[in-house]
């Protein structure tokens, strides 16, 4: 899904994690927020651990999207350094759309 953010071309696509049964992946009711041309933009889902291959734009303590993702990040076995952690969404939104930076919100109906 494209949306507008204020000036910028936001994309929120689809996150998985693979932590389900059998190496099926479950859908994280999240999504993930990077440019048109950065290195995932192609794929229509991925999962939380091939995200981690990039620089990650991390939500702080203050916004929900923390602690839906926190369970999941404790599952992948590795340990994530952020680039940035921040409780700014519009600050999140706008360096996202710089790759390689990846950040993750809940979607916004």
């Amino acid at each position: 899904t494209q949306r507008r953010a204020r000036g910028c071309r936001h994309h929120l696509l689809p996150l998985a994690d693979a932590a389900g049964p059998a190496g099926a992946c479950r859908k994280i009711q999240a999504g993930r927020n990077h440019g048109p041309h950065h290195p995932l933009a192609h794929r229509q889902t991925v999962t939380l651990s091939a995200c981690c291959d990039y620089p990650l734009l991390w939500a702080g303590p203050n916004l929900s999207i923390s602690a839906l993702l926190e369970p999941h990040m404790q599952t992948l076995g590795r340990t994530v350094e952020p680039m940035l952690v921040t409780d700014s969404i519009d600050l999140t939104r706008r360096l996202a759309m710089t790759p390689p930076l990846i950040g993750f919100q809940t979607p916004i109906l």
